[in-house]
């Protein structure tokens, strides 16, 4: 059985279950026609909705679910999701190997310095930034002259 048989079977239009779990109908369309898989949260509301289990609506080959926290993640209760809607040239200035070049594992790990460096700006605590606690934005010449430019 796959999302849109079971959402079906449930007694549910595709409009009805998309606001229940906070999305629309035409992102729910892109779920149940495979263009796209819901992030983890969006999948557990979906799930919850149409009382079943993951595997109950998409193939193990189609999905990864891991059911360990790595180490040191942080519970979905102490989260804050961010989503911005950037200029197109943002994809370059994010993407992996720009990244890389200035010390970062990855995007999340570029947000989570940003996030620490302005914590601790906010802090008004008189200590100097680590080099671990570093945010691009001290060296947004550097990160960004390459880009602006293309």
């Amino acid at each position: 059985m796959n999302l849109q048989e079971k959402r079906r079977e449930v007694g549910l239009e595709q409009a009805d279950l998309a606001k229940r779990v906070g999305t629309n109908a035409p992102m729910m369309s892109n779920f149940e026609n495979h263009k796209c898989i819901p992030v983890p949260l969006m999948l557990k509301a979906i799930c919850r909705e149409l009382n079943c289990e993951i595997t109950d609506i998409y193939k193990p080959e189609e999905i990864y679910v891991s059911k360990h926290k790595r180490k040191g993640a942080l519970d979905e209760k102490s989260c804050y999701r961010l989503t911005v809607d950037l200029p197109n040239k943002a994809r370059m200035v994010f993407s992996s190997a720009n990244l890389k070049k200035h010390g970062y594992k990855n995007l999340k790990d570029f947000m989570w310095h940003c996030y620490k460096w302005l914590e601790k700006k906010m802090s008004n605590k008189k200590e100097k930034a680590t080099e671990q606690d570093r945010c691009p934005v001290t060296h947004e010449n550097d990160i960004f002259e390459n880009i602006s430019h293309q």
